[in-house]
């Protein structure tokens, strides 16, 4: 009886650890969304399918790691807050491409967070910059280096910036409705990235 059952129970296991095995064989990660996501332009996220594609697939310039809580560089190499904490400087990782081959540069970040703070857009990620009237003033210092000026102060500005996934501002892709996939950073260019 014990033979049979195990016979049995064999014949539903044995396909799904060929299949598991199988896709494992090709370097690849698959999961399962619970909903679909409503966006893929990451400055428009609001829901959580969005959120985690979001995620998964943009490149920001700190992240958050989720079990330290401490900032850690991603494309930003580092930052600095001055002006009374409306103004952060970023020095950027060069070498790094988006996902239709086009370099990242601060030109990108500078043209995001114009994108993100335009108030046409309505930016869900965006309204949590917003600290005050007047507008945000970005500046190109080098191709590696960008500073963003706030109208006032933001409280914990540089925890905001895990939210805000780079996009390029020189794709071709860039006016359709969903953009290339942001820069990111991999396990070769940034060693001490926690995945969780």
């Amino acid at each position: 009886m014990i033979k049979k059952i195990f016979r049995s129970l064999s014949w539903l296991v044995l396909p799904l650890l060929v299949e598991a095995g199988w896709a494992a064989s090709g370097n690849e990660l698959h999961f399962c969304l619970r909903a679909e996501p409503k966006t893929f332009n990451p400055l428009l996220v609001e829901d959580d399918a969005s959120e985690t594609v979001r995620y998964l697939t943009g490149g920001v310039l700190v992240r958050v790691n989720r079990q330290t809580q401490e900032d850690q560089p991603e494309l930003a190499t580092s930052w600095k807050i001055s002006d009374g904490g409306r103004k952060i400087t970023f020095n950027l990782r060069q070498g790094i491409q988006f996902s239709d081959g086009t370099p990242f540069s601060a030109e990108d970040v500078a043209f995001t967070m114009q994108q993100l703070l335009d108030p046409n857009l309505h930016s869900p990620t965006g309204d949590a910059f917003r600290s005050g009237k007047g507008t945000l003033q970005t500046q190109v210092l080098a191709p590696s280096r960008v500073s963003i000026t706030f109208p006032a102060p933001v409280a914990g500005m540089v925890r905001l910036f895990d939210q805000v996934a780079i996009m390029s501002s020189r794709s071709p892709h860039r006016k359709k409705k969903w953009p290339c996939s942001a820069p990111s950073t991999s396990a070769s260019t940034n060693p001490d990235r926690t995945w969780s």
